[in-house]
């Protein structure tokens, strides 16, 4: 049986609303002594400001570590609704 990768203790939603690059870098510093054969990205595509630096992929790159990129959703994204409570 392969260990799993460790569990971040934030909530969905917080994890949800990270920049992928935070992702990748968390993955690359908790799980060095796990064999990880490929990361899979998936992304909708909605928020991408930002982009993926350099310092982040060195590492994966240097275990050789593939980074896949899988977009999903509609091209083009319905309006966004948003909740705003008063405090």
């Amino acid at each position: 049986m392969c260990p799993r990768a460790s569990t971040v203790s934030r909530s969905t939603t917080e994890r949800a609303l990270d920049p992928p690059s935070d992702s990748l870098k968390q993955l690359s510093e908790e799980n060095v002594d796990l064999p990880i054969g490929a990361v899979c990205l998936l992304s909708d595509g909605d928020d991408n400001s930002g982009g993926i630096s350099t310092d982040t992929i060195m590492p994966l790159r240097g275990r050789h570590i593939p980074v896949h990129t899988v977009g999903f959703g509609r091209e083009h994204a319905a309006h966004d609704v948003e909740w705003m409570t008063s405090p």
